[in-house]
C-alpha cells in the first residue's frame, strides 16, 4: 500500500509538471497538442502491431531489436518516448520505472531511441527534457544525433591530434594564435516549413548551439582517458563547461556580431524580413561570436565562431592558425616578414562541401631566389582513393548518417550528445540568445550572396586573425550538385567563368570582388583566384608590378 501511495503522488507530480508545460505555453495549444499526440499514439501503436506480427513470422531470430528514430518537435519528445516505452518497451504492461521494464527486455532484446535536435530551447527547458526522458529511458538507450559527430573529418581530428606526435606538440596556446569554425549556406529560409522553424530558432540554436560547440569540443578536448564513450563524452564535457565558466567575463556587445541578410545587389532574392510578412526582427540569420577557454592549454586563445545563411557559397570548416616563427630571417632584407610574404601556417579541415584535410605551409617559391610562399601539404588522399575506387566500383559512399545508425545498432554513443553536454552547450548561448531577443545586441543587415557584415571583419580583426594567403585547396567548387550557382552574381559572369576555366571549376570565396575593373586593382587569375593586392599607384610597369606584387590575402 505505502509503495502504491508512492507511485500514485509520483504520476500526479508528473500531471502537474505537463498542465505547468502547457498553461507555459512550451507544448503550444493544447487543442493542438491533444490532436497532435492522439494520431503519435495510433501511428506508433499501427508500428509496433506490425513489429510484432512479423517478429512471431520470425521467431528464430536471436532477439527482436527495435530502433525508434525520432526527428520530432522538442515539445513531443517526451510524448511519444513515453508511448514507445509504453508499447515497445514493456510490452502493455505499466511499469512506472525503467529498471522493471529493462528486466523484461533483456530476454526479448534492446529498444533504442535516436533523438533528433532541438533539444529544448534553452538550458531551463533542456534540464527539463532530460528530466522527462530519464524516467522511462536509461541514458544508455538514448541516442541524441548530431550529424557532424558522423563525419569523417571529425571523426579523423581524434585521431589526428592524439596519434601523430608532429600536432600534439602545438596543440595549445604556446603555437596557436587563433581558430575558426565556420559554417556558411548559400540558401537563405525561403522555404516556409524551414522557416517557420528558423524563426523561432535562429542562427544560435539551429546551428551555433549543437554542430559548432560540438566542432569545438571534440577539436580543444584534452586526451581522454580511454576511447570508451563515456571517457570521450566527459572530456568533451569538460571543454563546453570551460567555455561556459569563461561567460563570467564575456562581453556581448565586444565579442558577437549578429546580422540579418537583405535583398541581393541584382534583387533575385528578397531580405529576410521581406520573404515572410510574420518573420522577426529579432531573429539572427548571421553570427561572429569570438569565445575563449577557461584552461591552462587555450588561456587566452580566441575560437571565432562564424555561422551565415545566404551567404556567397557552402562551406563549413576549421581553421586552425598558428602564429608566426620566432626570429624570421626572411624578411631582414627586404623589411618585410615571412608571415607578409607567404601569410601563416595553417591547419584546416574542411566538412562541406568535400571532405578534406591540409596543412598550409611555406616553401620557397619556384625560381630564383629564396622567396617564401604558400603552399598546401595533402593529407586526405587516402580518402579521396577510396572515394575513387568506390566511383568506380559503383559503390555509394558512406554518409554521415549511415555511421551514426551503425553506431546505434552497435550501442556505441562515442558520436552521440549526453544530457550534461546539451546542457552544458545551452549555457554557452543562453547569454547570447538573452541579448539579442531582448534587443540588448543591435541587429545589422548583410545583402544575400555576400561574406556576411563588414563588422564581422572588424570583430575578427581585433581578434588577432589574419587574413589568410590563398592555395589552390582555399577555394571551393563554384558548381556542385547541391547549389550549382552563386546566389547575388550575374549570370553572365558565371557562364564566363565557367567558359574560361572549363572542367575545373574553382574560385576562391568572395566572387563579387572579382568582378571589379583591372585599375581598381583586382584581376582575375587562370585558377580563378584574385590575382593580387595591387593597388593603381603601384602599377607603374609590367615590371615594376612584377617585383613588388604579393601573394592574394583573403578572407575565409
Amino acid at each position: 500500500a505505502p509503495r502504491r501511495r508512492e507511485e500514485e503522488e509520483e504520476e500526479d507530480e508528473e500531471e502537474e509538471d505537463e498542465e505547468s508545460d502547457s498553461e507555459s505555453g512550451l507544448h503550444g495549444s493544447k487543442e493542438v497538442n491533444e490532436e497532435t499526440m492522439r494520431q503519435n499514439y495510433r501511428s506508433i501503436d499501427s508500428i509496433t502491431k506490425h513489429i510484432e506480427s512479423w517478429e512471431k513470422e520470425n521467431e528464430d531470430a536471436p532477439a527482436s531489436n527495435r530502433m525508434w528514430y525520432c526527428c520530432l518537435h522538442s515539445d513531443f519528445i517526451v510524448d511519444c518516448a513515453n508511448q514507445i516505452h509504453y508499447f515497445t518497451r514493456t510490452r502493455k504492461v505499466h511499469f512506472t520505472d525503467h529498471t522493471q521494464a529493462e528486466m523484461k527486455m533483456k530476454k526479448k532484446g534492446w529498444t533504442r531511441l535516436v533523438l533528433e535536435k532541438p533539444f529544448g530551447r534553452d538550458r531551463k527547458t533542456c534540464e527539463k527534457l532530460n528530466v522527462k526522458l530519464s524516467k522511462r529511458w536509461p541514458e544508455s538507450d538514448l541516442f541524441r544525433m548530431d550529424r557532424y559527430l558522423g563525419k569523417e573529418v571529425i571523426e579523423n581530428l581524434l585521431v589526428m591530434r592524439f596519434a601523430n606526435r608532429l600536432l600534439s606538440p602545438i596543440w595549445n596556446r604556446d603555437n596557436v594564435a587563433n581558430v575558426q569554425i565556420i559554417f556558411k549556406e548559400p540558401y537563405g529560409a525561403e522555404d516556409q516549413q524551414r522557416g517557420d522553424y528558423f524563426d523561432k530558432n535562429g542562427i544560435v540554436r539551429d546551428v551555433m548551439q549543437n554542430h559548432l560547440l560540438q566542432i569545438l569540443a571534440v577539436l580543444a578536448m584534452d586526451a581522454p582517458v580511454s576511447l570508451d564513450p563515456e571517457d570521450i563524452r566527459d572530456a568533451k564535457l569538460k571543454v563546453l563547461r570551460q567555455v561556459a565558466m569563461s561567460n563570467d567575463k564575456f562581453d556581448v556587445l565586444k565579442n558577437t556580431v549578429v546580422a540579418q541578410y537583405s535583398k541581393s545587389k541584382n534583387g533575385k532574392h528578397l531580405g529576410y524580413m521581406e520573404e515572410r510578412p510574420e518573420n522577426s526582427k529579432t531573429t539572427p540569420t548571421f553570427i561572429m561570436a569570438v569565445l575563449k577557454l577557461a584552461n591552462d592549454r587555450w588561456d587566452g586563445v580566441p575560437f571565432i565562431f562564424k555561422a551565415g545563411k545566404g551567404m556567397n557559397e557552402k562551406r563549413s570548416e576549421i581553421r586552425v592558425q598558428l602564429k608566426e616563427s620566432p626570429g624570421d630571417v626572411f624578411g631582414r632584407d627586404d623589411d618585410e616578414s615571412r608571415l607578409h610574404a607567404a601569410g601563416p601556417n595553417e591547419f584546416v579541415l574542411r566538412m562541406q562541401p568535400k571532405e578534406e584535410m591540409y596543412m598550409k605551409v611555406t616553401i620557397k617559391e619556384p625560381g630564383l631566389g629564396v622567396k617564401p610562399t604558400a603552399s598546401e601539404m595533402e593529407l586526405s588522399s587516402r580518402w579521396k582513393m577510396e572515394q575513387a575506387r568506390k566511383d568506380a566500383c559503383g559503390e555509394a559512399p558512406r554518409r554521415a548518417y549511415d555511421r551514426l545508425i551503425l553506431d546505434v545498432i552497435n550501442g556505441n554513443q562515442s558520436h552521440f550528445v549526453r544530457n550534461d553536454e546539451l546542457e552544458a552547450a545551452w549555457a554557452v548561448c543562453d547569454p547570447l540568445v538573452s541579448a539579442i531577443e531582448s534587443g540588448y545586441l543591435p541587429m545589422t543587415t548583410y545583402s544575400y550572396g555576400s561574406r556576411g557584415p563588414k563588422e564581422a571583419d572588424e570583430l575578427r580583426t581585433r581578434a588577432g586573425h589574419l587574413p589568410s594567403h590563398l592555395v589552390e585547396k582555399d577555394s571551393v567548387p563554384l558548381l556542385n550538385a547541391e547549389y550549382d550557382t552563386l546566389p547575388g552574381e550575374e549570370d553572365g559572369m558565371t557562364e564566363s567563368l565557367a567558359s574560361k576555366l572549363s572542367n575545373a571549376v574553382y574560385v576562391s570565396e568572395p566572387v563579387v570582388k572579382k568582378n571589379k575593373p583591372v585599375n581598381e586593382g583586382y584581376a582575375l587569375s587562370p585558377r580563378g583566384y584574385r590575382s593580387g593586392d595591387v593597388s593603381p599607384q603601384q602599377q607603374r610597369s609590367p615590371r615594376h608590378s612584377q617585383m613588388n606584387a604579393r601573394p592574394s590575402t583573403q578572407w575565409i
